[in-house]
């Protein structure tokens, strides 16, 4: 899958500036989902006053233009990584919370107003949780780390509805110990029948660049993956706002007119030591594909 920014599309779409009911330090982890003719894009905003993320909105009729709402859910702690879907004309969404388990909100007024509806796992130290749908049962892979400072795995459950009860699935964890292709970068794209899963490369460092996995083999007691390229489908660019790195998109095929996919980018002050490359990551551009 090769990207490429369309032409009028003024990219990026959303930066920190945009950001007017909180200081934001930065922007990351755009998602999407389409609703009775309007995009809406829900994204971490790191709060710069108390250092914790916050899950805002912006919305867009042609999927070009895009409105900063406001800020839709905080909690007491870090929000991170608002992983949005529609399931049984309901919309939910697994927000990161990885010292609060997998929590599964609803929306109780979409897109503003969002309800605790239960816990996916009540375990700690997973990251971006990212639930689809194939061959009538919820799945859900999970980057996690058995201790803090250990390498990242990829955990898979699989239930009969999101809400659960979510059993482990008996391969999992289905990658181990390897932080090049075992953290979540977005949703999992069904694609004539077969699936793709994105993973961060933090092989090297974190939020470096995005990797694509076709998904050959899943039922209950079989998981089966491979690399689509040896080259990630997401990198550090040319142009100022990707320049450091990219580590997430958000896909999703427009019928006969291509695809729509969100993706965040970071660069670096002149000057800034690599330490601070969490603190670069601040804009969200819209990209097509093809």
């Amino acid at each position: 899958m090769a990207l490429a920014a369309p032409a009028n599309v003024p990219n990026p779409v959303l930066t920190a500036a945009d950001i007017h009911d909180l200081p934001a330090s930065f922007v990351a982890d755009p998602f999407l989902i389409h609703r009775e003719g309007r995009w809406y894009m829900f994204f971490e905003v790191l709060n710069g006053l108390n250092r914790l993320g916050q899950i805002a909105l912006a919305r867009s009729d042609d999927g070009i233009e895009w409105a900063y709402q406001r800020v839709v859910l905080k909690e007491r702690f870090h929000l991170a990584y608002p992983y949005v879907f529609e399931a049984g004309g309901d919309v939910f969404m697994v927000p990161d919370t990885p010292d609060h388990g997998i929590r599964l909100y609803r929306a109780t007024c979409f897109p503003y107003r969002w309800e605790l509806i239960g816990h996916l796992r009540s375990d700690n130290r997973f990251s971006d949780s990212s639930l689809f749908q194939f061959a009538g049962r919820w799945w859900m892979l999970s980057g996690w780390r058995a201790k803090p400072t250990d390498r990242m795995s990829l955990r898979l459950f699989h239930a009969d509805q999101p809400a659960g009860p979510w059993s482990e699935h008996p391969a999992s964890p289905v990658v181990s110990r390897d932080d090049r292709i075992s953290r979540p970068a977005g949703r999992v794209l069904n694609i004539d029948g077969h699936l793709y899963r994105f993973t961060q490369d933090c092989g090297q460092a974190y939020g470096q660049s995005v990797r694509m996995l076709r998904i050959d083999r899943l039922t209950d007691r079989e998981y089966v993956e491979r690399e689509v390229s040896s080259e990630p489908v997401l990198g550090r660019g040319l142009a100022w706002w990707n320049s450091g790195g990219m580590h997430h998109i958000d896909a999703f095929r427009l019928d006969s007119r291509g695809w729509i996919a969100c993706v965040d980018g970071w660069h670096l002050p002149k000057g800034a030591p690599a330490a601070q490359e969490a603190e670069g990551r601040r804009e969200l551009p819209v990209a097509s594909s093809s």
